[in-house]
């Protein structure tokens, strides 16, 4: 008896001592609300496709987070995201999402992830390892998604690779992201693809071109749009390419490698770039 007495005494002083010190008692854990995991094993959903088709109920008061554990994870079609929906991995190191995904169309037919407004994709690493005419690996049209901590590879495309597409004035934000296409067998390879009066900003992005046989591998294409490239690096053949009635375009304290193609001049500011031995580069 004196030692269940004991016992009793014992646990009411350590409940006062973590009382008094801001400790609460631990409590089973529980599911947050709006978090949907992906793991191969104990997660909500082994298939990041399969857990963002199951929402239906996002909207700005009811965002949702899909968190998607370390692993390699194949698709065979595109994820297309969703409005007020956050799709996040453990580290673009720890979280791959890859398939073939590859058609005859630059759309989401011929890539892993269709961008929305209103969402996010961070800290992971997707994958297009193409196998028709376009490999890409993010597709931007009408969307302005946020980009970060993200790492975007296109390559084994018949004709054209492009680790990320923004059309039809699309204004992503794009930081601390890696994009970057190759292949020996396509005709031209893009590391960011602009054009259709899109606008992203692309900050602390790397962006890498090579491989194409006729040597048309631009880094970043701006095609008819006016990105806000800042801190980032462009390594191409050409490091960045500028065409049609493109204007507005802000390009400023990058390191561009290749040299500059530009067939416009029209309103656009290019301050503070240079190349690999730091000597200045014009964008004119």
């Amino acid at each position: 008896m004196k030692s269940i007495i004991r016992l009793i005494c014992l646990f009411v002083l350590v409940f006062t001592v973590n009382t008094a010190l801001g400790k609460q008692p631990r409590h089973p854990l529980v599911n947050l609300m709006n978090v949907i995991t992906v793991s191969a094993e104990h997660g909500d959903f082994t298939s990041p496709v399969d857990a963002i088709e199951s929402i239906e109920d996002a909207n700005s008061g009811n965002p949702y987070l899909i968190q998607i554990g370390p692993g390699v994870y194949e698709v065979s079609s595109a994820i297309i995201m969703k409005e007020w929906v956050t799709i996040q991995g453990a580290g673009r190191e720890a979280t791959k999402i890859t398939g073939a995904v590859s058609y005859g169309e630059p759309n989401e037919t011929s890539a892993i992830v269709k961008g929305q407004d209103n969402a996010a994709l961070t800290d992971l690493t997707i994958e297009n390892r193409g196998g028709g005419v376009f490999s890409i690996a993010i597709f931007n049209s009408g969307a302005s998604p946020r980009i970060e901590r993200v790492t975007a590879v296109a390559f084994g495309a018949e004709q054209y690779a492009t680790g990320i597409l923004n059309e039809a004035s699309s204004s992503p934000v794009m930081t601390n992201v890696s994009a970057s296409a190759s292949g020996a067998s396509t005709t031209e390879n893009y590391g960011v693809y602009n054009v259709g009066g899109s606008s992203p900003t692309m900050v602390n992005v790397n962006a890498n071109a090579t491989g194409a046989g006729s040597s048309a591998n631009p880094s970043v294409l701006i095609g008819n749009a006016a990105p806000f490239i800042v801190n980032s690096v462009l390594n191409g053949d050409p490091g960045l390419f500028i065409t049609g009635e493109s204007s507005g375009s802000r390009i400023v304290n990058n390191k561009i490698i290749g040299g500059v193609v530009n067939n416009t001049t029209d309103g656009n500011v290019c301050r503070g770039n240079y190349d690999e031995n730091l000597a200045d580069v014009t964008c004119w």
